[in-house]
């Protein structure tokens, strides 16, 4: 199965400028996360770490056209994607076996988690087409520069 590229990012925006703002986002989050849990002495500290070193990495990858520094929060974000993915079934799942009757606040919330997934599937074809851009550019390049010092 191939995965879809988008030509743009949210339908009329450049992918390179979609993924620094996508970046920029993650960076600005990341200082957010740190900062609040700094305040309240919260673990997520490490989590914002995290992010803010992934973010990072992004924005340089896409800087510099160095594509392999964008998969880190490539696989990240597919990560996520495979938890809230599977988070509802689980949760439908232990309610069963344990005879717990489905509430409507229980389908609620799996169709927020849906929503949420969709929302994420969507920004990682996004990263995933900004990173084959990013790969395409990089080939071009190395393509063009051996064709100019090949002897003719």
């Amino acid at each position: 199965m191939k995965i879809p590229r988008l030509p743009y990012c949210c339908c009329c925006i450049d992918l390179r400028i979609g993924g620094l703002i996508t970046g920029c986002l993650g960076v600005v989050a990341a200082i957010f996360t740190i900062a609040v849990a700094a305040v309240r002495s919260d673990p997520k500290i490490v989590v914002g770490a995290i992010s803010l070193i992934l973010y990072i990495s992004w924005l340089y990858g896409i800087l510099k056209v160095q594509p392999h520094y964008l998969l880190p929060i490539l696989f990240m974000n597919v990560l996520e994607l495979s938890i809230l993915i599977t988070l509802p079934i689980v949760m439908l799942l232990i309610a069963l076996t344990h005879g717990t009757p489905i509430v409507a606040n229980s389908i609620i919330f799996a169709i927020a988690i849906y929503i949420a997934s969709a929302i994420l599937a969507y920004i990682c074809i996004l990263k995933y087409s900004i990173y084959r851009r990013m790969v395409d550019i990089k080939f071009e390049t190395v393509d063009n520069q051996a064709a100019v010092q090949m002897p003719v």
